[in-house]
């Protein structure tokens, strides 16, 4: 009996934190719901919810994920890599160089990329981890990519909206000598180093 009062408590109490107007919240906010909501997960079994609740969870991490990024912009310099491979990790370093009127492209060209750590310890573990020299221009052919953002669907409107960090899509060239080829990719903003890994 007092195992189902606990539970309907918080089954109450879930329906008020998912009851709130997430669209006039800010970050903080939102976020005291998400941990408010975590803490009655902790306090017993899964809460089982129906669709309209489970709708509204997913809304609220939806405008959290907004909220973290709304102030996310690009300018002129700043750095952002590819990641691509299938037996061994490659990483490219693209700085943009130029942005459109309208903010939704940008070119780029690629930069040199300096590895860090100990040269014979990464030998031998076939890996290291790179950073970017934004000041060593490598291949000064400006590459025209989109601005776009991570997307998520909204769960009441059943419609994609823009929720993430920026990221640029298009295709750049790999590589810089004369044969290179342009490849379709997704550039990530560098947030420290980048690992990478190769085969003998």
């Amino acid at each position: 009996m007092q195992q189902e009062l606990a539970d309907q408590t918080r089954y109450q109490e879930m329906e008020i934190l998912l009851s709130h107007d997430f669209d006039n919240m800010d970050l903080v906010q939102l976020e005291e719901i998400a941990s408010e909501y975590i803490s009655l997960q902790k306090q017993g079994e899964t809460l089982h919810w129906n669709s309209e609740q489970y709708k509204a969870w997913q809304y609220l991490y939806l405008k959290i994920e907004q909220q973290k990024n709304k102030d996310d912009l690009i300018k002129v310099g700043d750095v952002f890599h590819s990641c691509w491979g299938y037996d061994q990790t490659n990483t490219e370093f693209y700085k943009i160089v130029s942005i459109s009127k309208t903010g939704k492209s940008a070119k780029v060209v690629q930069v040199a990329a300096e590895a860090i750590g100990d040269e014979k310890e990464n030998a031998r573990n076939m890996s290291d981890s790179a950073i970017p020299d934004p000041n060593c221009v490598i291949d000064s052919r400006e590459q025209l990519v989109k601005v776009e953002r991570r997307h998520q669907k909204n769960a009441w409107t059943n419609k994609s909206e823009q929720v993430g960090e920026i990221q640029l899509r298009g295709s750049v060239f790999i590589g810089t000598d004369e044969n290179s080829c342009k490849h379709l990719t997704t550039l990530y903003r560098v947030k420290g180093a980048c690992g990478r890994s190769w085969y003998a």
